[in-house]
């Protein structure tokens, strides 16, 4: 059973090495990497280049952001399943596909979402927290993508069913593809697998871009026909602009 990783990297030079060395390490066989660079301009290309014979598939041209990215991966992906990585992102041990392996294996026809768990790290690899927790469906519709995409592995039936990422979303593509199955049916969290680490301080959880994220998750609701909010959502919305008045006021401190 293969199962492709997708990273998708836009002037990633200073963490895109560690990324695809993690993969490149990974214990066992039948993984690909597929890597998608936006074009590039500060070294990212030749480290891209350095790997390409170890690579399924590489390219380096202007993209119309990460959901477009992604897109064009899966277009290239032969695996099973599919996991999707950020240049700042690695995956937590050599043996985190392989744990991950089995429990994929079973997944199938009971769901085609399966994740696993995620460390959030700051910029020298400490650990901060952990990003995912078991699935509750309601949570999940009602609050947003309170497990971290960086340990979700797609089944490629999703993509043939389902579609590909909607690029009118900058900040939860995400979420907004996983909303269409999992609104109807379950994922499955393997929460004795640490999968990823995810260097916090990206584009999603940056406060000057807090509200413009949780206005991609209420624009995915109500594609999907829920109209109202829950406490969740303003509770997140609350810490949202807690975050950006000490942004302002003290500037960004990441936690």
């Amino acid at each position: 059973m293969v199962i492709s990783i997708i990273i998708a990297v836009f002037n990633g030079s200073a963490t895109l090495t560690r990324c695809i060395d993690s993969v490149m390490t990974q214990t066992g066989s039948d993984i690909e990497l597929i890597v998608i660079d936006g074009g590039s301009t500060d070294g990212t290309v030749e480290i891209i280049h350095s790997y390409s014979d170890r690579l399924a598939y590489w390219e380096s041209k202007s993209d119309r952001g990460i959901a477009h990215a992604w897109n064009k991966g899966i277009g290239h992906a032969s695996g099973e399943w599919i996991l999707f990585l950020g240049a700042d992102d690695y995956l937590w041990c050599k043996e985190s596909i392989e744990q991950m392996r089995p429990f994929l294996e079973a997944a199938r026809p009971r769901t085609l979402v399966v994740y696993g768990k995620v460390i959030g790290v700051d910029g020298d690899g400490m650990a901060l927290r952990a990003l995912s927790s078991e699935w509750v469906q309601r949570k999940f519709v009602w609050y947003g993508m309170y497990f971290s995409h960086q340990g979700v592995f797609h089944n490629k039936r999703l993509f043939k069913d389902f579609g590909v990422f909607d690029e009118d979303y900058r900040y939860g593509p995400d979420y907004e593809f996983l909303m269409r199955y999992l609104i109807d049916h379950d994922a499955e969290y393997v929460g004795t697998v640490t999968v990823a680490a995810m260097q916090m301080g990206g584009i999603s959880n940056h406060p000057a871009n807090a509200y413009s994220a949780l206005g991609d998750l209420r624009k995915a609701r109500r594609k999907h026909g829920i109209q109202g909010d829950s406490l969740l959502y303003y509770r997140a919305l609350l810490g949202a602009w807690v975050k950006g008045f000490l942004y302002t006021h003290i500037g960004w401190r990441q936690s």
